[in-house]
């Protein structure tokens, strides 16, 4: 079970060029064909968001099968705790449509790179509603990322130094990636819908700022 889309279609790809394993499918609004082939059982592993679960025919296949389902992983764990709330609500519908579907006895995994001692126990909480018993075992590895750099700067030209910074990525000159954090909407827009984030690339290109 995975959040995004693009992670859905990268482990997909992954699974099958460095592991070697061709049965492998994901279901999504985009691939609901592919729920043929799970219900064939033609794919030893099948990847899908949590939204799924709200799908009638994709339920339906898993009640049918559910006795042949033998590992449930789960990615971006973190979601069914905090991060969950506001972000992805299917996330804390997991555990109760694991347990609608599938037998407790099922093997559960849970992954997550981004988890709180609060996190853990809110994770441990949601799989105890699915398992009906405490989590087996905790596996933490070091939350240390030596490839995160994060560092403040104070300047006068906020905006020229911005697009000093994050030009040669966004025209592509070198292979780094930026993230850039925008308000919900323009300040000079009346339009509650309307994002802040403009297409820098176009800017930077026509010489705009």
């Amino acid at each position: 079970i995975n959040l995004y889309l693009s992670q859905l279609q990268l482990q997909y790809n992954n699974i099958q060029d460095k592991l070697g394993i061709t049965n492998v499918t994901y279901i999504n609004s985009t691939k609901s064909e592919n729920l043929n082939v799970f219900n064939k059982e033609k794919s030893l592993i099948t990847i899908i968001s949590p939204e799924r679960f709200f799908s009638e025919k994709f339920t339906k296949s898993l009640h049918d099968m559910s006795s042949k389902v033998g590992f449930i992983v789960i990615d971006e764990a973190h979601c069914l705790s905090e991060w969950g709330h506001d972000f992805r609500t299917s996330y804390l519908c997991l555990s109760h449509n694991l347990g609608r579907f599938l037998p407790s006895e099922t093997f559960l995994m849970a992954l997550t790179g981004t988890a709180s001692h609060r996190v853990f126990e809110d994770i441990d909480c949601e799989f105890q509603n699915f398992k009906k018993k405490k989590t087996k075992a905790i596996f933490a590895d070091n939350m240390r990322r030596d490839n995160l750099t994060i560092f403040i700067q104070k300047t006068n030209e906020k905006y020229k130094k911005l697009i000093d910074n994050i030009s040669p990525t966004l025209l592509g000159i070198n292979k780094d990636k930026t993230l850039i954090f925008t308000k919900k909407k323009r300040a000079n827009s009346d339009n509650t819908t309307d994002s802040a984030c403009i297409t820098l690339t176009e800017t930077i290109k026509n010489d705009e700022l």
